[in-house]
């Protein structure tokens, strides 16, 4: 989702990236491009820029500029330093992401990768001379993010898959980046808000990813919500992507996916009115908008065309 801005500081944090490499040591240096190499192929991406500015990639580029605009701090370089430490802390995500659920793509070495990428991330972000409210918000959203993403794993082993409300909370991260924002403009009582703004827009966005990854959660064993609400349909399915996709293109399960996500969406956009954020708003509208495409993206996807 394309920010409505300019974003001025994208290539001075794509730098930093490059300069994580290059500079954390010959083996965490080389796992963090190993995982960076990965993200810039995500959504079709053809380099990190593109695949971050890319429709359906995490849109926390997008959500800087516009809450910065919205709270009055577009050309403060705080933000840009924010930015740039949000990116870091993404690769520091991506990684630990991997580390769960990619054992065959990293070691158990890349946990000092991770590590250079947060060290990175915290050093830019002081950087940004937030106040001591601001880091303490960080340690909350990031506590709740860490409490998510743990019980995913036992979930998962258990056989079952977060609740749509739950799964938002995996995208906390963005918040981080918002929190500080707030700090910065010293609104700190937008902090809780504008983390459950952040639980609502995730809610929508894996509810949408659900829908249009089914087959390969299907093939792969991962539990979801669009996969338990439509088990009983599926449970004869081969693992052939479109074949599942074909029993969900008009399936009950995909309209409650989808009426959860526009919910989520329009409760996103809600919180922002609310609080006076429109850019904020508008970046809601975009989710929903997004929403009500994805019927079309799963037909297109089991005909082999990108809708």
């Amino acid at each position: 989702m394309p920010s409505t801005t300019i974003c001025c500081w994208l290539d001075d944090a794509i730098g930093d990236v490059e300069h994580l490499v290059a500079t954390a040591g010959a083996g965490a240096g080389r796992r963090v491009g190993v995982v960076v190499s990965r993200v810039e192929r995500m959504n079709g991406g053809t380099s990190l820029r593109d695949a971050l500015l890319r429709p359906g990639s995490t849109p926390f580029v997008a959500l800087i500029d516009a809450l910065a605009a919205d709270l009055g701090l577009a050309g403060d370089p705080r933000v840009a330093r924010i930015g740039r430490a949000t990116l870091l802390l993404y690769v520091y995500v991506r990684i630990q992401d991997d580390l769960v659920d990619e054992e065959a793509l990293v070691d158990r070495a890349s946990v000092f990768a991770m590590e250079a990428a947060l060290a990175a991330h915290l050093a830019l972000l002081a950087e940004a001379g937030l106040p001591q409210t601001a880091w303490a918000a960080r340690s909350r959203v990031m506590a709740r993010f860490a409490a998510v993403a743990a019980d995913e794993v036992d979930a998962r082993a258990a056989g079952a898959g977060l609740s749509p409300e739950r799964a938002g909370e995996k995208f906390l991260a963005m918040a981080v980046p918002l929190v500080a924002l707030a700090s910065a403009a010293g609104r700190d009582a937008l902090h809780d808000d504008l983390a459950t703004w952040v639980v609502h827009v995730g809610t929508a966005l894996q509810m949408i990813n659900d829908v249009l990854n089914a087959a390969e959660d299907h093939a792969a064993g991962r539990p979801t919500a669009v996969l338990a609400w439509a088990r009983a349909d599926l449970a004869a399915a081969a693992a052939a992507p479109n074949r599942v996709r074909a029993a969900l293109v008009g399936h009950p399960a995909v309209d409650r996916a989808l009426d959860v996500a526009a919910d989520a969406a329009a409760r996103a956009w809600a919180l922002a009115e609310r609080h006076e954020l429109p850019r904020l708003a508008g970046i809601a509208a975009g989710v929903a908008a997004q929403v009500g495409r994805t019927r079309e993206r799963l037909l297109g996807l089991m005909m082999g065309v990108q809708a």
